[in-house]
């Protein structure tokens, strides 16, 4: 077998696991299907920090950014979050919404 094939069946694999895990996610969350993509990123961020088996059980965002990644602020997908909305002095500053992913350099969701 060549690495080529060998790689491509890596890919692939790892492929299938995160649309295993979207199709999960999507079914207990009981979302929409146009909400796929956003369980696609959430499943790759967190499958970069949970322990990986071709890294000996290391932390794949560990090994890139040389830090334990924190993740005291886990939520499940579809769970009730309140979003911040100004919207006057007496009117709620809290928004019910939707957890649907984690966004890249930005302290929340």
């Amino acid at each position: 077998m060549c690495l080529h094939t060998s790689t491509d069946g890596i890919a692939e694999r790892l492929n299938r696991t995160i649309m295993d895990k979207v199709r999960s996610m999507m079914s207990e969350s009981g979302m929409d299907k146009k909400f796929g993509v956003e369980a696609a990123f959430t499943t790759i961020y967190l499958i970069n920090r949970s322990p990986f088996t071709p890294l000996e059980f290391d932390l794949p965002e560990e090994k890139w950014t040389g830090a334990l990644p924190d993740l005291k602020g886990l939520r499940k997908f579809g769970c009730l979050v309140y979003i911040h909305a100004y919207q006057g002095k007496l009117n709620p500053r809290g928004k019910k919404s939707v957890f649907t992913s984690y966004p890249e350099g930005v302290k929340g969701y």
